[in-house]
């Protein structure tokens, strides 16, 4: 069965800032995996393994949100980790504008699909994650409290399946969803 995330896609001057952050992320032990720079996303909604019927119908049942939400424009910046900076597992950067509009459409996209999260949704682009049995400090990396990747907008999302690799995620986009005011749908 694929496993299915609803997902924004980044401009490369945002790739680019975001892999220069992650050098101050404690990495050289092999202690964190670091997010390779062609796979850095913004998720809105992760829906795990389903089936190729229900694939279909989240398929069909996202085109409206798309067709009814407008672009957007929303910035990159800040940091943190999960759950706490005493014991990280994940090493991210959040959202500085936009905020609200990332959250609704996310809230529009589970809506609609009839997904519910499993945590709150918590806007933010993981760059790194600790690996089991392993811990780091963070300190150094969260005194990056400037940090800033960039703003841009967001007039597209994607649906992309994950297939897990021992190198790692591969991600596939399945569909392009053009958000209200832009082009129609483009399948790949």
């Amino acid at each position: 069965m694929p496993r299915i995330f609803f997902a924004l896609d980044l401009p490369e001057q945002i790739r680019e800032n975001l892999a220069q952050l992650q050098s101050s992320i404690p990495h050289a032990s092999g202690a964190v995996k670091l997010v390779e720079k062609e796979n850095f996303h913004l998720t809105l909604l992760f829906c795990g393994e389903v089936t190729e019927a229900t694939l279909q119908q989240m398929l069909q049942q996202a085109q409206p949100v798309a067709n009814t939400f407008p672009s957007f424009t929303f910035g990159i910046g800040g940091v943190g980790v999960f759950p706490s900076p005493a014991r990280p597992r994940v090493f991210w950067t959040g959202i500085r504008e936009g905020r609200e509009h990332l959250m609704r459409l996310a809230t529009s996209l589970s809506r609609a699909l009839g997904v519910l999260p499993g945590h709150a949704f918590t806007p933010h682009l993981t760059l790194g994650r600790v690996r089991q049995g392993k811990s780091v400090n963070s300190r150094g990396f969260l005194e990056q409290t400037d940090f800033y990747a960039g703003a841009f907008t967001a007039d597209r999302f994607f649906c992309v399946e994950s297939i897990l690799t021992r190198r790692g995620p591969v991600y596939t986009k399945l569909k392009e969803f053009m958000l209200a005011g832009q082009a129609a749908e483009k399948c790949l």
